[in-house]
């Protein structure tokens, strides 16, 4: 079984508060949970389905595992002065991802932080594959 890295690291972009995926060896695809389109009988019946064959399902990280504010907060300390501390002073406030992401394309640093969140979430799909023992091509 193998699935491809571009694929994984989709999936992950899409967790968030509202979103749990799931990675079925069985079929070799993703089962993304959206919770606010999916009724309780629908959940129920998927969380039977899981439970009766647990090894099939496997959980991509969520949004605790994965902390994009975290994320970041270290790209932030990875830059030089003075750009680090605009950078830290921006993600104290309230909005921090909005004024954070302002902030970077006002020091023009914006293609430095997708290039480094996607190094960072390329790096956390390749943790998780080694972990479950998933092929990635």
């Amino acid at each position: 079984m193998a699935i491809k890295l571009s694929e994984l690291i989709d999936a992950i972009e899409e967790i968030n508060h509202d979103t749990t995926i799931y990675f079925d060896k069985k079929e070799n695809h993703f089962i993304f949970i959206y919770y606010d389109q999916i009724s309780r009988d629908e959940i129920d019946d998927f969380e039977a389905l899981r439970s009766h064959d647990e090894a099939r399902f496997i959980s991509l990280p969520d949004v605790r595992e994965i902390n994009d504010y975290r994320i970041m907060k270290q790209f932030c300390y990875e830059q030089p002065e003075p750009f680090r501390d605009q950078l830290l002073s921006a993600i104290r406030q309230k909005g921090a991802f909005r004024k954070f992401r302002a902030q970077t394309d006002r020091l023009r640093l914006t293609h430095l932080w997708y290039a480094y969140r996607d190094e960072t979430y390329k790096n956390i799909a390749i943790e998780w594959a080694q972990k479950n023992n998933i092929e990635i091509e």
